[in-house]
This record gives structure tokens, C-alpha cells and sequence, in this order.
């Protein structure tokens, strides 16, 4: 199935793990396949992935000694997959218990807020903000 439409891509971003799911854009959402890498960090770090329109199933061993080299690894495989190139939208979970309780827009006055609030959640924060920035900023390496 060549998908000529466009697509979403959702990132969720954890201590050890990144998760991500892609979309395709219809009057409600199909999804093409979700995935995760987990153990980022270990020597056990993978990428597991399951296509709904193919029924490809994979698990791949692969080297994240941080959450740096697991994004490197996540973009090198989704520039690979069908579907990357017609992306529309990145939607980006980032909870923060503060002022902004509903889905919205990823300004550049927003990431400066989140910025000035990385001592609420240290562990999470600076990742999820470095993550949103590179994959917003079309700059991939």
C-alpha cells in the first residue's frame, strides 16, 4: 500500500524509552505502525516496531547509550519507512503539571516556558524539550 497521504507522528519520550506512532490522516486516524525503543542506556537497548498495514513485526538490537544515539537510531529508521516523508504534524507528550492542561501548539514561547520549569521534572524535561527541537527543527543530524 503506497501512502500518498498525509501523516501524523506521535513521540513519547520516557526515562529509558521513546515510544512513536504514525498516523495517516483520514476523517479519523489510521495507524500505520507504532514502535518503541527501549533499554536506552543498557547494553539491551532495542528497536521494536509493529506495521499495521504490512503486519511486519520486527525487534532490532541496537547501540543508545543515551537518549541522543536512540534518536539518531529512531530517525535513521523512520526516514526509512513509507509514510516519513508525508509527515504533516509531530505531536509530542509532555506532561508538566503546570499552566497547560490542554493539547496546543509547540510555540518558541512555549519551549522557553518549558525551559524555566526543568526543576519540576529534571528527569524528563530536558530530554523531551532537546527531542521536540530537533525533530521540529528539520534538522536531523
Amino acid at each position: 500500500m503506497l501512502i500518498k497521504d498525509e501523516t501524523i507522528l506521535t513521540i513519547n519520550r520516557g526515562s529509558s524509552s521513546i515510544e512513536f506512532s504514525l498516523y495517516k490522516i483520514e476523517e479519523t486516524l489510521k495507524q500505520i505502525f507504532d514502535g518503541q525503543i527501549e533499554n536506552i542506556g543498557s547494553s539491551k537497548a532495542k528497536l521494536s516496531f509493529n506495521n499495521s498495514v504490512t503486519e511486519q513485526k520486527n525487534c532490532i538490537s541496537i547501540k543508545a547509550a543515551d537518549h541522543n544515539a536512540a534518536t539518531h537510531h529512531l530517525i535513521d529508521w523512520l526516514e526509512k519507512q513509507e509514510g516519513f516523508d508525508s509527515i504533516k504534524a509531530i505531536g509530542h507528550r509532555i506532561v508538566h503539571g503546570v499552566k497547560h492542561t490542554e493539547s496546543e501548539i509547540i510555540s518558541p514561547e512555549l519551549l522557553k516556558e518549558l525551559k524555566q520549569i526543568i526543576t519540576y521534572d529534571p528527569g524528563h524535561l530536558p530530554e523531551k524539550i532537546k527531542l521536540t527541537e530537533v525533530l521540529a527543527s528539520g534538522t536531523l543530524r
